[in-house]
């Protein structure tokens, strides 16, 4: 209502494009947070207890023979 009256074309185009391009946001991100949901990865159990093995058993690991450098370079990234 503030706009000049040969200004109020324009500014009715201005604000329904920023109303499009909120609504588009909205919309994405709202299918980022849906594909964020979905694509959550939930460890079993055993998978848990094969990681904390790892975890509590790395030194024996890291000193294994048959663990490469390209390996220990990778894990100590």
């Amino acid at each position: 209502m503030a706009v000049a009256p040969e200004n109020r074309l324009v500014a009715r185009t201005l604000e329904d494009e920023w109303n499009e391009k909120l609504e588009q946001l909205e919309q994405a991100k709202a299918e980022c947070e849906k594909r964020r949901a979905k694509n959550q990865y939930v460890l079993d159990e055993q998978k848990q207890a094969e990681i904390r093995r790892i975890a509590t058993d790395f030194p024996s690991l890291w000193s294994h023979p048959a663990t490469s450098r390209p390996d220990k370079k990778r894990v100590s990234i």
